[in-house]
């Protein structure tokens, strides 16, 4: 899984400090369960379109869709948005079996 691309999101109202975080492949459940590693892993396969949430405490929280190419990394209001990283070398240590 490679990072392609990154986008700051401005005006949103759960934070005013978001990453878009762009991907070269679609989300597959093993990639949420491994960037899961860097906190706390919660997955929803109950919907029509599975989501999951990774809470990196006190940093940040990353939340994206199942087989969608991008996920979004939440920062704490007035936080700095480049990309952390920690979450960059995990995705580089990723390897789709």
């Amino acid at each position: 899984m490679k990072i392609i691309s990154t986008k700051q999101i401005e005006g949103c109202l759960e934070s005013s400090s978001i990453l878009d975080i762009y991907f070269d492949n679609p989300i597959a459940i093993d990639f949420a369960k491994h960037i899961g590693t860097l906190g706390k892993l919660a997955i929803n396969e109950t919907l029509g379109k599975p989501f999951f949430r990774v809470i990196v405490k006190s940093k940040y929280t990353i939340k994206g869709s199942i087989e969608n190419k991008k996920c979004r990394i939440v920062f704490p209001d007035g936080a700095r948005t480049a990309l952390p990283e920690e979450f960059r070398l995990v995705v580089e240590q990723y390897t789709a079996e």
